[in-house]
């Protein structure tokens, strides 16, 4: 009975490294194949130099699921100049390991509709576990091979062109008021004060949040992408908690805890420059 059990928790032991063994190699395999293509593309339709963040999901047999943060930039007056830039999931079709298209999820409305058809649900869960403190870091890494490239190391920012990955979102202001549950979507809980979060769009429009996210006006995606987009500018800091990766953003008019905890909790509270991280939050 000993060696039939010795046995089988040795193939077991077998079965398990070689199945993370064979995750590892496709993960540096196919994160390089579409690295490389995103480049090629980019030199073919854009004048700047763009650099690539690419974190792989898995694939099926004609499929390679990935999220890809893009940075584009030029030089002017000894400065590097930060173009336009991304950060989305992408669905990329392929055929004996050459890219011939991709996909990327609509957005506004049908952000999380078209997710749910481009991404089996696994992927879903994995790309929303990435979080926004990871892909800052990423955003990081592409300004050090920037410099790196350009033999520079002062940035500047185009005011002139449009950032792609901030959605429609221009500015969010909180006003303090008594934190509380709002919402629930798709499993993640919106805290804050009643009528007290607003969101701003290109034409300095406001909109209320909860109305704003229950009408699909604006998604959570959007807000996630606009505050990485601040945390790039300089105007967010960010502070990652060690339970997870619950994220931290203190700006100006607000305070963002975008929870991410090892037990799945991904609520979000929003709360004046003055809100502070409790024990009971994110549980």
């Amino acid at each position: 009975m000993k060696k039939i059990f010795l046995t089988f928790f040795i193939i077991l032991f077998l079965v398990v490294g070689a199945i993370i063994w064979n995750h590892s190699n496709n993960k540096e395999k196919y994160e390089k194949i579409i690295n490389d293509y995103m480049v090629d593309l980019a030199s073919k339709q854009k004048e700047t130099t763009c650099f690539y963040g690419v974190k792989y999901f898995g694939k099926n047999y004609e499929h390679i699921y990935a999220w890809v943060a893009e940075q584009c930039y030029y030089t002017t007056d000894a400065k590097i100049v930060k173009e336009s830039g991304s950060s989305m999931a992408y669905r990329f079709y392929q055929e004996d390991d050459a890219i011939k298209s991709f996909e990327n999820p609509e957005d506004g409305e049908r952000y999380e509709k078209s997710m749910e058809e481009l991404f089996p649900v696994i992927v879903r869960k994995k790309m929303s576990s990435y979080s926004n403190s990871s892909i800052a870091k990423v955003f990081d890494e592409l300004d050090a091979r920037a410099k790196k490239h350009f033999n520079l190391s002062e940035f500047t920012l185009d005011d002139n062109v449009e950032n792609l990955s901030i959605g429609d979102i221009t500015k969010i202001n909180v006003k303090k008021g008594k934190i509380k549950k709002l919402i629930t979507l798709n499993d993640r809980s919106i805290y804050g004060s009643k009528n007290s979060i607003t969101l701003y769009d290109k034409g300095d429009n406001e909109y209320e949040l909860i109305k704003a996210l229950d009408s699909d006006i604006f998604n959570i995606q959007q807000i996630f992408d606009y505050l990485t987009y601040e945390t790039e500018k300089g105007n967010v800091t960010v502070e990652t908690l060690k339970d997870g990766g619950t994220s931290i953003y203190s700006g100006k008019d607000y305070t963002v805890i975008a929870c991410h905890t090892l037990d799945d909790n991904n609520d979000i509270y929003f709360g004046d420059s003055s809100l502070k991280y409790k024990e009971s939050y994110c549980k």
